[in-house]
């Protein structure tokens, strides 16, 4: 990477930042810990007392490390807009944005979405196109917005060309400012076959609690076979699910409850197929503990792209602990895509 005192003074940030995330994992881990052998020795002995400051410590290094988590991608997109030489005068308009079905589909369901689009790519680019050309072609347009936006490329300028073979097949090469795009942000990215909806499920909790509400954390024992498992859920209730933006979260906590069931029921019958669910939001993200099955207690246990969800008729909880993976995989990709070692 060319050196550039502003480059590396924002990896210092990052670094920093990602030093700051692995700590407060660590803090929560272990008040958390506590808060559940409090919970579980209350289950087993109605007279047990407990410390209400042990709860309270866990909720607040919860909330820290929700907080720290979104403002190491926060640092990461400042990073971005230093390297792409986005003007100095519009570097704070700089801030992840959501790439995701919504902003192609303009209202329309996935599914429909791509029916219609089908004999457009056919005829464009024939029968065996590929993955890129697809991909470009449906979401250059949504890149080059945002880089319109942030200073750096030109609006007359098309985000990709077009090359024709002999016998009329196109090609598409999108321009090098989209593809460095792309290659920065591509793990963040929402859309179908995207990877970025673990990222999004923890980025909307923390707007939840940065703007509206906390998120609870509810502690919950499950007695599967021979085995008690321990959770500690982020919990939102129905009557908050009007503070949650438009997101991931939102969709699940507010599809029905009995529809969402029975795209559960099709995902354990492992047909090889996606559920009527996944192919209407373009989000085939959905798996379940096949050993232990999706129902317990009368609420569902799922993963949206490895996240642990439990839904309940009045709530939707999000697995606590899976802030530490999705944390952890997060500094990995951001090190992959900045070609640097940012923790040693």
């Amino acid at each position: 990477m060319e050196e550039n005192n502003d480059l590396v003074e924002s990896l210092k940030n990052i670094d920093y930042q990602s030093k700051k995330l692995v700590f407060l994992s660590n803090t929560f881990d272990h008040s958390m810990k506590v808060a559940i052998n409090l919970f579980s020795n209350r289950l087993s002995d109605e007279d047990f007392l407990i410390d209400q400051d042990e709860y309270f410590k866990a909720q607040i290094d919860a909330d820290a490390l929700l907080n720290a988590y979104a403002s190491l991608i926060d640092y990461y997109y400042i990073f971005i807009a230093i390297k792409m030489n986005v003007p100095e005068h519009l570097i704070n308009k700089v801030q992840y944005k959501k790439i995701a079905n919504n902003l192609v589909t303009k209202g329309m369901s996935w599914s429909d979405f791509i029916s219609n689009l089908k004999s457009v790519i056919v005829g464009k680019f024939g029968e065996k196109y590929s993955f890129w050309d697809e991909h470009y072609y449906i979401w250059a347009e949504v890149f080059k917005k945002e880089l319109v936006f942030w200073g750096v490329f030109d609006r007359n300028i098309k985000p990709y060309t077009e090359e024709k073979t002999k016998d009329g097949k196109v090609f598409i090469t999108p321009h090098p400012l989209i593809q460095e795009y792309y290659s920065l942000t591509n793990f963040l990215h929402c859309y179908r076959n995207g990877d970025g909806h673990k990222y999004n499920i923890f980025l909307e909790l923390n707007n939840f609690l940065k703007h509206n509400r906390y998120p609870l954390l509810q502690y919950e024992l499950h007695v599967l076979g021979d085995n008690t498992y321990a959770y500690a859920f982020y919990t939102i209730k129905k009557s908050d699910y009007k503070m949650l933006k438009d997101g991931i979260l939102k969709t699940f906590a507010e599809v029905d409850f009995n529809v969402l069931k029975s795209a559960l029921e099709h995902v354990s019958k492992d047909t090889g197929t996606f559920s009527e669910l996944e192919m209407e939001l373009g989000m085939p993200i959905l798996t379940i503990d096949k050993s232990n099955g999706y129902e317990y207690q009368g609420a569902l246990y799922f993963y949206l792209s490895d996240v642990l969800i439990s839904r309940k008729s009045d709530s939707i909880s999000i697995n606590s602990r899976d802030l530490f993976s999705v944390s952890g995989r997060l500094v990995r990709e951001i090190e992959k895509a900045v070609d640097i070692k940012i923790l040693s």
